[in-house]
């Protein structure tokens, strides 16, 4: 992809980049791990004692909970330095500040350096996704490789580079989170089809990005299956994918406003202009890919039966976005004297939602 980082991005970049370390990483050893955290760390904490890479294990018994990637990343953490909070917790924090430079980046494609600016620092004052960032979680990694798969199809690079880097944050979107990583190349398809990119469905690029997620993503699957056979697909498919998808395994009984609540409390006050500006990104001419981004998991989770707020880190990106670009367009409607009321909100939201993080 040429000129992933144009010379007029790198101080802002740099900037948006820092600010992220510092809201990902700052006191990221406090507090004992959490249930799925403390599950995570030991599965890792298990492969660096057995030396088994492939079949995961849970206090001693196979476990096919989730694919290996972030396991693997934290047990070469652990490997170097042993085994501590901060380290169960330091891959999706990482990954954190990744999302915020992606979502920098796309901003800057699809709109300019203001609308990424603004994009960025509504992100970072999402406690939805700040907070899940500071968890050893599998969350914000799998929206990293997502936010890599929108800026490459987004990218202007050549057709074949762009489409093989697609397939393969795709593929790592599902080696993080299994079947939750396929909305990635949903979100690709989807787009691509209502973009009438349709020349491109046929091209050798494609097919070539499509080979590697497919070899990539199914490699330690189809490993796995050859291994355990019934085994691995009872607890891996039907119980964590299946049943999650078609019952409600933990019985908390949530509705369907459940994620729309989840926004309303851990993306406040934010969460006050996203209807107007995913309403406003309907409208919008060009590439639809962060809207898709942003409504397509949401829709899909709000349909499954199993719900937890942290499913839908994955939008909180694309919803930044868009209302940046929607505050960035208001700034050019209103006469140049009101602007400042427009950017005094801007930070009067920031410095609320901060509070939260």
């Amino acid at each position: 992809m040429n000129r992933i980082i144009g010379r007029a991005d790198l101080l802002p970049l740099l900037l948006v980049t820092l600010l992220a370390t510092l809201a990902c990483f700052l006191f990221l050893n406090r507090g004992p791990l959490y249930y799925d955290e403390a599950i995570y760390a030991q599965v890792a904490k298990e492969i660096t004692q057995t030396g088994d890479w492939i079949t995961l294990h849970w206090n001693g018994r196979p476990w096919f909970h989730k694919p290996p990637l972030y396991l693997w990343s934290t047990a070469l953490l652990f490997r170097v330095f042993g085994p501590s909070e901060l380290l169960a917790r330091f891959t999706s924090a990482l990954a954190g500040v990744g999302c915020v430079a992606l979502t920098y980046l796309i901003a800057k494609r699809v709109a300019n350096n203001t609308t990424a600016i603004v994009a960025a620092l509504i992100l970072l004052s999402s406690a939805l996704f700040t907070v899940n960032a500071r968890q050893g979680m599998t969350d914000v990694l799998m929206t990293l490789f997502t936010l890599l798969a929108v800026y490459a199809y987004l990218s202007t690079g050549p057709e074949r580079v762009r489409w093989i880097v697609t397939g393969l944050a795709c593929a790592l979107a599902v080696l993080t989170k299994g079947a939750a990583g396929l909305l990635a190349p949903m979100i690709v398809v989807v787009s691509l089809v209502w973009d009438r990119r349709w020349r491109e469905l046929t091209s050798p690029s494609f097919w070539q990005g499509l080979i590697v997620f497919l070899v990539l993503a199914g490699s330690w699957h189809f490993l796995l299956f050859a291994m355990h056979g019934r085994s691995f697909l009872s607890a891996y498919l039907f119980k964590h994918v299946i049943e999650r998808a078609s019952a409600d395994l933990h019985q908390y009984r949530y509705g369907y406003e459940f994620y729309f609540e989840a926004l309303s409390h851990f993306v406040w006050p934010w969460v006050l202009l996203m209807p107007f500006a995913v309403a406003a990104a309907v409208r919008r001419r060009g590439s639809k890919i962060v809207f898709v981004n942003a409504v397509l998991p949401l829709l899909l989770f709000t349909l499954a039966q199993t719900k937890f707020s942290w499913y839908i880190v994955p939008i909180v990106p694309a919803l930044a976005i868009l209302t940046a670009q929607f505050l960035c367009a208001m700034m050019m409607r209103v006469r140049e004297r009101y602007r400042p009321l427009i950017w005094l909100t801007v930070l009067l939201f920031a410095i609320v939602g901060s509070v939260e993080v």
